[in-house]
Order: C-alpha cells, then structure tokens, then sequence
C-alpha cells in the first residue's frame, strides 16, 4: 500500500514536470492516472489557416550555453611524495595551447642534479629549437620550474620536455604537448 502511493506519487510529479495532465491526485490511494478526456485516439487536428505563433523561447533556449569543459588538473598541485618519484610532470603549456616566443613552460619534477631539457619541433619545417633550465630542487626532492621559451618559428609545433640520462644520454621521462607557436 506504502509502496503505491510513493510510486503514485512520483508518476504525478514526473506527468507535472514534463508537462503531462494534472488530473491525477494523491488523495485517494486506489486512483487511477486518468487520461485527459477532452482529446480521444479517433479526433486527428484541423488544419489551422495560418501557422500558429511559436512560443516565445526559454531563456535557456534563446542563449548560446555555456560550454563545459572540465577543470584543469595541475599535476603539481599534488604531485607525488618526496623520493618515491622521478620525472618531468608539465603544467603548461598543455595539448592545444597557443604559445609565443617567450612564454615559459611550467612544471614540476625530480631529476638528477633538477636539470631538463625542451624541444619544439615544428610540423611545416625541420625548424627545432630547444633549450635547457633547472627546477627549484633536484635528485630526492620534487622542484618547479618556469623556464621562457626562445622560439624562432610559427605554426603547429610539438613541445617535448625531458631529462638527459645521467646514464648514457638517452631521453628519459618525456612528456610531450602538441601546440601552436604564434
């Protein structure tokens, strides 16, 4: 009997807020959702002479909505504890951006001696510029950086940021952002 009246219940509210019949009430438990009598399967719409106006729009409806689009993560904003890790996290510029000569990459990391390296190849040419910088703290302890780019070029561009092995020189812990340099 409880388990009627709540289903009942919620059909009303569901009719009501999609614009169904308010014909059916609450106040008796064993009523029945009631179709609206005035319309019946056989009747079929009279053409109307002239189209009916429209509505006037819901505001929703009238204004372009606002996109949504997921906030942005920072990686260093939590990066992981002191001495369980080693690598190149970036913060910015990230995939898509549009970047200038002189604009910084930003990040965060462990590396040894908290040296990295960055490259932007561009897509139109075998133009590469790159350079170096050294984040706040090294080997053990996480650093940032803020390191301004020298870019000579324009157009699409792949930005990588990376360390030199200590080992033998090889790139290791990259990370890569697709951009375009203006």
């Amino acid at each position: 009997m409880r388990r009627t009246r709540l289903l009942l219940a919620t059909t009303v509210l569901l009719l009501a807020a999609c614009g169904g019949s308010n014909d059916v009430t609450v106040d008796d438990p064993g009523a029945e959702p009631v179709a609206d009598a005035t319309a019946t399967a056989s009747e079929s719409p009279s053409p109307s002479p002239s189209p009916s106006p429209s509505p006037d729009p819901s505001p929703a409806e009238s204004e372009p909505a606002e996109p949504t689009t997921a906030p942005v993560v920072d990686p260093c904003d939590d990066p992981p504890a002191e001495g369980t890790y080693s690598g190149i996290l970036v913060s910015a510029p990230l995939d898509g951006d549009t970047i200038s000569d002189g604009d910084p990459v930003v990040g965060c990391g462990s590396t040894f001696e908290a040296n990295f390296q960055w490259e932007v190849v561009y897509d139109n040419s075998s133009v590469v510029d790159a350079g170096f910088g050294t984040m706040t703290c090294g080997t053990g302890c996480i650093g940032t950086f803020s390191e301004p780019l020298d870019l000579t070029s324009t157009g699409p561009a792949t930005l990588t940021v990376y360390e030199s092995s200590a080992q033998d020189g090889s790139r290791i812990n990259e990370v890569e952002r697709d951009v375009t340099v203006q």
